[in-house]
């Protein structure tokens, strides 16, 4: 655990002492991912828009969800930025180019092979 992660025993440390905490939720914990996949699959968006007046500021939308963490509950919220979506999604594009790319180039071998 590195000095920015927030151990179990911190956070009933801060929850008997009655500290609110407002923290991003370290991926070490499993609980992190299926927060995630929970949204996602839920698919039970409460929309929050813009945080700005810009015109291109991204849209935002959160997810929230009571969970334990060693029998004691905590509020949790999952967020999702359009601008972070269509990064993903450029990405996932691009990879996917580079996949066929490389396809095309397998199966011009092959056939180079095949016709001789």
């Amino acid at each position: 655990m590195t000095k920015d992660q927030i151990s179990t025993d911190a956070l009933k440390n801060l929850k008997q002492k009655r500290v609110q905490l407002i923290s991003r939720f370290p991926e070490i914990y499993n609980l992190a991912n299926e927060l995630k996949e929970e949204a996602f699959l839920a698919d039970m968006w409460q929309r929050i828009g813009k945080l700005t007046a810009e015109k291109d500021a991204s849209q935002y939308k959160i997810y929230c969800r009571e969970k334990e963490i060693e029998g004691a509950t905590y509020q949790f919220v999952v967020t999702q930025s359009s601008a972070l979506e269509a990064q993903k999604r450029k990405t996932i594009a691009k990879k996917l180019d580079k996949e066929k790319e490389g396809l095309g180039k397998e199966s011009a071998r092959e056939n180079i092979y095949n016709s001789v």
